[in-house]
């Protein structure tokens, strides 16, 4: 069934379902009433949408990031007339003029979001990890395309979804706020004075001439020091001014400095990125980020209202082997921020597309980001971190940006890869003996190879979500054990219910695994990790025995 919604703001009329455009006439639009609230549209609906005057220019932003896979022009209409497919879009849109909300069965938009904090922590663990570069041609002459996007993802968590937040960081840097002691020598009136020690005393009486005559009825007549004077010269004198030293804390410190920086320079960046987003705030599919961005800003400027920030003089250097950015509550955190930006900065971003997750919030793609550092996780529980991570890539010279593939080398022999090609008739580890194959994840021990694959679908039984592979997808990882040197197994993982094993006619141990199938791994369940646990497992075991 479809249903019809108006904006008179854009003259646009927004029909879910297939249906006619009745639009109204040139004279009509006064009278029509908006859309008020937000529409819900199932992600496989497709919807129509037509402009009865100018195309946004939002749109037709949007259009070119996006592409025409999503957003199709019609032809044989006169007026812009679009059918709109928001396939694993996952959220809420800004659809010119119109709030919409995609409402998604395999994937909700919390699972979404706590997909994305888990692919920050363990970026965040990965790029920390590089310690070479090495591929073929591989080249880096400008920053990547993705670089802000990656930058808000990496702010967004940390300082938004993390415990503590940036308004948590603020209120413990400010309870525990860094001081030093500092002394200064000060002309302070005598009457001021608590103490003297021997420089100011010598410095007393070397300066006759900061000396002046006392009143008969002033009270330092009756001091000792005046006492004396006055048995000595027969005259009422004593010093006005004392040189004397001042000891003070203050908040002036080089870890201040740097978080005073630090903070300032967030401000620029969410700025630079307000430029990037353009007039809203907002990506077309992303509206959300400028409403977070604005959390942000206002916590920052929250932070550094403190009027102690104004004591603070600006960063000179920045105190990298000081225990108190590494250890301090507070500190310890935006430290570690700063240098997480810094670190990734170094390396181009287009390794994962980041765009496609920050704005489009592509769930197909995010799935597979997360299937690639579930496996990573289950390896570094084994044996320990990575000792090597490395880019291999290959240059394009018809591409924009580099195709990029990882290896993770864990010693011993075991590596585990994402997205890297085994080329055709290649002499190396990864070989294919017909043309280049492109798998998702490969983990090898020696010369043997596991071959995993993330697919974000299945077929669905009524409207509960994927229940069983899709067979397309068994076949294709029989096409990756034939066609792959040296492939022990080959499975599709995907957010399903049943896990599908065929063992292979040639297996040569009792492991089920030596052959293809399909496992379940679903986000926010923890169904189905076991069975990656043991696929692993028997994999590395098949290695040991054989």
């Amino acid at each position: 069934m479809s249903e019809m919604f108006f904006c008179r703001g854009t003259r646009a009329v927004l029909i879910t379902g297939e249906g006619n455009f009745p639009g109204p006439d040139e004279n009509g639009w006064e009278a029509v009433e908006d859309r008020a609230g937000v529409i819900e549209i199932d992600e496989w609906q497709t919807a129509y949408l037509r402009f009865y005057g100018e195309v946004p220019a939002q749109f037709s932003r949007c259009l070119n990031s996006v592409g025409g896979n999503r957003f199709e022009r019609l032809p044989h209409h006169a007026l812009p007339t679009y059918r709109i497919n928001f396939q694993n879009h996952v959220g809420q849109s800004n659809l010119a003029g119109f709030r919409v909300k995609v409402v998604h069965r395999k994937i909700t938009e919390e699972h979404f979001n706590a997909m994305l904090d888990f692919l920050c922590d363990q970026y965040a663990a990965l790029i920390f990890s590089f310690r070479q570069i090495a591929g073929v041609n591989w080249r880096k002459d400008r920053p990547g395309r993705d670089t802000l996007y990656l930058q808000y993802l990496l702010i967004r968590h940390h300082l938004l979804h993390t415990r503590p937040d940036l308004d948590g960081i603020a209120a413990l840097v400010h309870r525990a706020m860094h001081e030093r002691i500092v002394s200064t020598v000060e002309e302070t009136p005598i009457d001021r004075v608590r103490e003297l020690d021997g420089a100011a005393a010598m410095a007393l009486f070397s300066r006759p001439a900061a000396w002046g005559r006392l009143e008969p009825s002033h009270p330092l007549n009756d001091t000792a020091l005046a006492r004396s004077v006055f048995q000595r010269t027969g005259r009422r004198l004593f010093s006005e001014r004392v040189r004397s030293r001042r000891r003070h804390a203050t908040v002036d410190t080089p870890e201040n400095r740097f978080v005073k920086f630090f903070l300032t320079q967030l401000e620029q960046r969410l700025a630079q990125i307000k430029a990037m987003l353009g007039e809203g705030g907002g990506t077309f599919l992303h509206p959300e980020m400028g409403d977070e961005i604005g959390r942000l800003e206002r916590g920052l400027d929250r932070f550094l209202d403190e009027p102690r920030w104004r004591e603070v003089g600006e960063l000179r250097h920045i105190p990298t082997q000081s225990t108190v950015l590494q250890r301090r509550a507070g500190y310890r955190e935006l430290f570690r921020l700063f240098a997480l930006l810094q670190q990734a900065s170094r390396y181009d971003p287009n390794l994962l597309d980041f765009t496609a997750l920050v704005e489009i919030k592509d769930a197909p793609l995010l799935y597979e980001y997360w299937c690639f550092f579930q496996v990573k996780q289950r390896l570094d529980a084994r044996f320990g971190p990575p000792r090597q991570v490395s880019i291999i890539a290959k240059a394009e010279a018809e591409e924009d940006a580099l195709r990029e593939g990882l290896r993770l080398d864990y010693g011993q022999g075991i590596a585990l890869y994402y997205n890297v090609t085994c080329a055709a008739r290649s002499p190396g580890r990864l070989s294919s003996y017909s043309h280049d194959l492109r798998p998702d994840i490969i983990l090898s021990d020696g010369d043997r190879l596991l071959i995993l694959d993330a697919k974000y679908r299945g077929f669905r039984s009524g409207d509960t979500g994927i229940e069983s592979p899709n067979p397309d997808d068994i076949d294709k990882m029989h096409a990756y054990r034939e066609a792959i040197r040296n492939v022990w197994g080959a499975f599709v993982l995907y957010p399903g219910e049943k896990q599908e094993v065929h063992r292979a006619f040639t297996a040569r141990s009792d492991s089920p695994y030596e052959g293809v199938g399909a496992l379940v791994l679903v986000p926010g369940k923890a169904d189905g990790r076991d069975a990656i646990d043991r696929l692993i497992g028997d994999f590395l075991t098949a290695g040991a025995l054989a």
